[in-house]
Parts: C-alpha cells; structure tokens; sequence
C-alpha cells in the first residue's frame, strides 16, 4: 500500500521548554512556553530533558508538556528510556499498557527511539523500531543519525566501514520512517575567519539520494544556535541559508537544533536558542518564525516535488570561500530544461519533479550568510517561457518571450520556480 504523501513541511524543535530537574527548581514546562512554540510555527517538539526532571502531581515530564502541547496544537516526539526496553524485552500486551497514559494526547506522535545511534546501535534500533511499526503502525518512531565527518570511533565504524553504506543505508534497510540526520555547517576558526563544515552539502546530496532510492522523506537539522566557540551564532540570512540548500535537495522536513538553550558543559558553550534561558524569544525565534510563515505559503506545492539533482553554479564575483563544493560527489551537470545559468554568486539550482513529471526548480544564493551578498541570477530555459514562482512566501506568474529569467535572490534566500505551460 503506498503511503500518503504529505502536503506540510515537518518542522521542528529540538529540546522542549526545561522542566523541573530538581525539587526546588525552576520549571518551565507550562502553557505560556508551549504557546510560544506554536507561535513561531513550530509544529513538533522532541523531548529530551524531560528524562531527567522530577514528577510533578504524579505526572512525569513527558505527560505534562503533551497536556500543554495538546492545547498549544503542537506535536510531541516522547523519549522515554522504558519504551525502548520494553520493545526490546517485552511483549505487545506490555508495550501497549505502558504507553496509554501517552497515547490520550492530540500531541503525541510517537516516540523518539534513539539520537545518533553508532553501528553497533543499529540491529537493536532496528528490531524495536520494526516491533514499534507493528504496534502502532499509525505513530512514529523516531531516530536521528549522525554526520559523514563524526569521529569514527564514536559512531564505531572499523576499518573498511563506511559512513554511507555501513551505517546510512545499513540503517534504511527495512522498515526506517525517514532519513533524519544532523550537521551544523556554519564555522568560525580560532583566528576568527569564516568557514563551514565542508561535508555539508556532501552530506545533503548523499542523503537525498539515500533517501530517493530508500522511497522516505529526508528530515535535516538547522544550526540555530551557536553551541561551541567555533559554531556561529545565526540571523535570518544564516537560517535561510541552511533550509533554501535543504530545500534545493528535496528535504521534506527541518528541524531547529535547538529551541530551548541545551545545558552547558566541558564541551557545550550554548548561547540562547529560540528563546533565552529563562523562556524569553529572541532574534532567532523572531527570524525563523518569518520564515515559517513563508513555508506555509508554498509547501502545499513544494511538498508534491521530490528531489532529481542540485546544479552546483560558480558565481561570477563570488564573495568569501567556499568550503563545500570539492566533496560533491555526483552533481548535475546538465538538465533538459535548462539551456544556460548565470550567477554572480555560488548558487544552488535543486531540480524537483513531481508524480506528473511537471519540473520545478529551487534557486539558492549559496554565498556565506556572513556576508550578506545579493546573487544576480539568469535562467535561460529550454522550451519553457512561463513559470510560477514562489518569493518569500508570495507567488507570482513569470512570462519571458524567450525564456530567460533573471532573479535577485537576497542573502541566504531561495526562489522556488515551478515550470508551467499554461
């Protein structure tokens, strides 16, 4: 049976508003905080401190913040260790009892089963994830993978391994939900240049094609925060920057690392998220929540196009280094459609398709945010004189007597062009 294709954009947050870790604490798990997530478009939570807080009137974490998602009208992943052992250890009957005083939520979507599991993780993610899909066919379970540049020992990949075909697709096998993983692409050096994680877009043209050939929807992670002294801190352009590339390549689903300000460690050096540490919106959650609303304006249409190839351009007065296109693997050289490209800007041509054949195409201004470059681009199409065409949320119908078209695209921001001919 094939499944329905949804027609909304999965957009997320991770970590949920913090509640109560220690009796005597502050909680921040109330209606006030879950509201604010909803009002930034935000549409699912995952939670993950809530496996640490203290119960509260006999409930724990988990079923007070889905009590508040519920009313909110916003979704809620569960992480509850016990879920896991259960479908490893247990029987259905077991399984179902523990899980009702979850399940009589709105809110609840299922279960976030495990975070960047490494290799060895993977046979039991993927037997209780199969027992899961069995039980509840109808909710999700849920697990995030890690990044082609994680350290090899933590991710336990041996010599010979592979990230792509001993732990990706190993993990596709049979029965996975989605492609879901997580990279945050923009850097700062010690000396203070700017820089981003050069697999990033490796890593997004490998999933989608994972993800293509697997028939599952990609979920990609959003740098939203800066959570180490070489990660930078996003504005808006940075936001757009990160979703319009997921876009280019197909991705169904983004999801904000993170929305509540994680606690800090020896390692993690958090600055706020969304909001402050005391629950207050910031610039991020301003910004992002502009973007959302631009989402919901052309992901109906979006989401009927999957992912065929991302048209790497030079730009013609490129400004700042570009890190990630060297580790490309198979790029779109040429298109049907398409007769010439011009950029003055490093620019992302994502080609779309949908059921019907009907092509569409996501146009990036892939120049670092940091520098807050326009891009100058013209298309100049094969047959093809008429376009629709998504900006910052407002559709417009483009006509060109020879079927060039040429767009401004402001930094970080893309324009989704659908081709039509009528």
């Amino acid at each position: 049976m094939k499944k329905e294709r949804a027609d909304k954009v999965h957009i997320a947050g991770w970590v949920t508003p913090m509640p109560m870790q220690k009796e005597g604490g502050k909680d921040f798990c109330n209606q006030h905080q879950y509201d604010l997530i909803a009002g930034c478009g935000i549409r699912d939570m995952y939670a993950i401190f809530e496996r640490s807080a203290v119960e509260i009137d006999g409930k724990n974490a988990c079923e007070r913040a889905l009590e508040y998602a519920s009313k909110a009208g916003v979704g809620y992943y569960v992480w509850d260790d016990e879920i896991a052992r259960l479908l490893l250890e247990s029987d259905e009957r077991t399984v179902k009892e523990y899980v009702k005083k979850y399940e009589k939520f709105s809110a609840y979507r299922g279960v976030l089963l495990k975070d960047e599991p490494n290799v060895e993780q993977l046979a039991w993610v993927k037997q209780a994830r199969d027992k899961w899909n069995e039980y509840f066919p109808d909710k999700d379970c849920y697990t995030n993978l890690f990044p082609s540049h994680v350290e090899r020992s933590l991710a336990k990949l041996e010599e010979g391994d592979t990230w792509e075909e001993t732990y990706v697709k190993a993990y596709l096998k049979d029965g996975a939900q989605r492609l879901s993983y997580d990279l945050y692409p923009l850097l700062i050096e010690d000396d203070g240049s700017i820089s981003q994680q050069k697999e990033f877009l490796h890593d997004l043209e490998f999933c989608a094609e994972a993800a293509k050939e697997a028939g599952v929807p990609m979920w990609v992670f959003i740098q939203s925060l800066s959570y180490s002294k070489w990660h930078r801190h996003p504005d808006e352009a940075a936001l757009r920057w990160q979703i319009m590339s997921a876009f280019a390549y197909g991705a169904k689903g983004i999801q904000h690392f993170c929305y509540w300000p994680p606690t800090e460690d020896a390692i993690l050096t958090v600055k706020e998220g969304f909001v402050t540490r005391d629950g207050e919106p910031t610039s991020v959650y301003e910004a992002a929540k502009k973007i959302h609303q631009e989402i919901f304006a052309f992901e109906k249409d979006y989401t009927q196009y999957d992912y065929v190839g991302v048209m790497p351009i030079r730009g013609s007065q490129p400004v700042g280094k570009n890190f990630t296109y060297d580790l490309l693997q198979q790029p779109m050289q040429s298109h049907d459609k398409i007769l010439g490209v011009e950029a003055t800007q490093d620019t992302l041509v994502g080609a779309l398709q949908n059921e019907g054949g009907r092509d569409a195409f996501f146009i990036v201004n892939y120049c670092d945010p940091y520098y807050h470059q326009k891009d100058e681009v013209t298309l100049k199409l094969n047959g093809v004189n008429k376009m629709d065409v998504y900006v910052r949320g407002e559709k417009r119908r483009l006509v060109s007597d020879d079927g060039t078209f040429t767009f401004t695209i402001e930094a970080g921001d893309g324009i989704f062009a659908m081709l039509t001919e009528d």
